[in-house]
């Protein structure tokens, strides 16, 4: 989107990836922080790719340092943590949102119920085949369209189609 002239705005989690250069960077650690984040970064946006896999759950009471082996089991209470493309999808307006879903073996039924639930204009279906530089089954699915297969040979020719078919929501 850079490189096409947009002005970019990339929430960042931990990771060991460089970011790229000229984009709005802002670095979080934890969901409510992205969710911080997210919700400053998308208030002049035209179009919002919700591409992160936050974490959906996150421990009730927080320790420092490491537990003691001793003493047997330790139970770890777990609390939900905020839906960030959903709580941002409340004030959403006429700006695009699109959501990414990582689905094996009838996906496309999940990937439609996540796009309604989260208010998202389209969503990408991607196959667990797609991590690292392995290639994979990618569509691109809107309400009430039937899914649209993205071949692409490359990770970086894959986000150009999905960023084209994103900037194309925003035609009226």
């Amino acid at each position: 989107a850079r490189r096409r002239g947009h002005d970019v705005s990339l929430v960042l989690g931990p990771v060991e990836l460089a970011p790229p250069r000229e984009v709005g960077l802002h670095r979080v650690v934890s969901t409510r922080e992205m969710l911080r984040a997210t919700r400053e970064s998308v208030r002049d946006a035209d179009l919002v790719f919700f591409a992160a896999a936050p974490s959906d759950w996150t421990p009730r009471r927080r320790r420092r340092g490491k537990p003691a082996r001793e003493g047997g089991a330790h139970t770890l209470e777990l609390v939900a943590t905020p839906d960030i493309a959903a709580t941002v999808a409340r004030g959403k307006g006429a700006r695009v949102h699109v959501g990414f879903a990582l689905e094996a073996g009838g996906g496309e039924r999940r990937a439609r119920a996540k796009l309604e639930r989260k208010r998202f204009d389209a969503i990408v279906l991607n196959s667990p085949a797609n991590f690292g530089e392995g290639g994979g089954d990618v569509s691109w699915i809107e309400a009430g369209e039937p899914p649209t297969a993205l071949a692409a040979a490359t990770k970086r020719q894959l986000a150009s189609l999905i960023l084209t078919k994103g900037l194309a929501l925003l035609e009226p």
